[in-house]
């Protein structure tokens, strides 16, 4: 296994990931943060986590996430998985050792561009077609009218995709829908369909049982020592480094180590659990971030 990937199969069909836990303002941890804005497009802000591997029956996922620490509990365990995956998909999460049951399920769409919408033709037209294509699910809103026969706010699927048009129909690959009547206003198309799956009673506090990344030195020595006031790892614990310059050699970003020899304030790390402790030598620059892995399972 080298850095963070690979993948141990639980029993029953889940699979077992290793989550490199992340933190956005106001308790939001994961390995994604979704910032729920104005509209149905919304923004994701990556918070240096990773995960391993990066999908669940073959499709990808795009963040495990909750809201702990500093803020209530009334916020969702949430999977969210790209594509237009049904209800039932994934069961379950498991993170911090409690198990997190799926009791809801929910679609949205990640991009939006304006578009013109041709009557008589039903065909539909933007700036570009990049990210739509046959079999595409997408859905639109107005600013005024649209056309008889499209319904907004409504699941469509993309067909005959052309670098600039397209057409849909009610279901993959089924017949293009016609329009008539009239329009007015400004058009938008919304695709890149999510979907999410959440437990919508989560129990409080430290749902993914990791610390959140927290910002250490590391003295060049034989060991290397690293040091952040009260990090609070234990001996045998995993962790990561991401840094905004170089980390010194010896210590690679986003690659797997255990924790070694902790005291309250300062920590070695080796490439295996209980191993001898790393070296590092040569330069560094920037800010350094620690992140600490932990195991979450998917079913």
């Amino acid at each position: 296994m080298s850095g963070v990937l690979g993948v141990l199969l639980g029993s029953g069909g889940a699979s077992r990931y290793q989550m490199a836990v992340g933190q956005y303002s106001d308790g939001f941890k994961g390995i994604w943060w979704i910032y729920y804005g104005f509209g149905i497009a919304n923004n994701y802000y990556p918070i240096g986590g990773a995960l391993s591997p990066t999908t669940f029956k073959g499709q990808t996922i795009q963040g495990i996430y909750s809201v702990e620490d500093n803020v209530g509990s009334t916020w969702p365990v949430t999977l969210q998985v790209q594509g237009d995956q049904p209800a039932g998909f994934a069961t379950a999460v498991t993170m911090g050792g409690t198990k997190y049951s799926f009791d809801t399920w929910a679609q949205d769409y990640g991009s939006s561009l304006t578009v013109t919408i041709n009557i008589a033709t039903a065909t539909f037209t933007v700036s570009s077609a990049s990210g739509i294509a046959n079999g595409t699910p997408v859905q639109f809103t107005t600013g005024g009218t649209l056309p008889s026969g499209l319904v907004a706010n409504t699941k469509y699927y993309a067909r005959d995709v052309t670098a600039t048009t397209f057409k849909v129909a009610t279901t993959p690959g089924g017949a293009a829908i016609t329009l008539a009547g009239s329009q007015s206003g400004g058009h938008t198309v919304y695709f890149a369909i999510y979907t999410k799956f959440s437990a919508a009673t989560p129990t409080p506090s430290n749902k993914t049982g990791g610390r959140i990344p927290f910002h250490p030195t590391i003295n060049i020595a034989s060991p290397a020592t690293i040091t952040f006031s009260a990090h609070g790892l234990t001996n045998g614990r995993r962790v990561l480094f991401q840094t905004s310059g170089a980390l010194p050699s010896g210590i690679a970003a986003n690659t797997i180590y255990f924790v070694v020899n902790a005291a309250t304030n300062t920590f070695q790390v080796a490439a295996t659990s209980g191993g001898a402790a790393i070296g590092t030598s040569g330069t560094q620059s920037g800010t350094h971030t620690c992140f600490e892995v932990v195991d979450v399972t998917v079913e």
